[in-house]
């Protein structure tokens, strides 16, 4: 499985929770927090490869919750080996 995570999914927590839930597939169960996330990566039993683009263009407004995202897909990916990190365009 392929996500791709930009600068537009930032605009809003809740457009950013509605994009990851379904890009996850997580159906009813839907993501509405970072631990919520961070618990979904650490069972995900699939291999996934999530790719950070642009996110130099986030506003300042909503780059602490980027960069606490960000953090749960770190640490995340320390917990389950099926998960990779990548950047692409960003100095994150």
């Amino acid at each position: 499985m392929l996500i791709m995570i930009d600068d537009v999914q930032f605009e809003s927590r809740e457009r950013f929770f509605d994009y990851i839930s379904k890009a996850l597939g997580c159906g009813e169960g839907k993501i509405n927090s970072v631990s919520k996330l961070f618990d979904v990566l650490c069972g995900f039993e699939n291999e996934a490869e999530v790719t950070f683009y642009d996110t130099d263009e986030i506003s300042d407004e909503m780059r602490p919750f980027a960069e606490e995202v960000l953090a749960a897909f770190m640490n995340a990916k320390s917990t389950n080996e099926k998960l990779s990190v990548k950047f692409e365009n960003t100095t994150y």
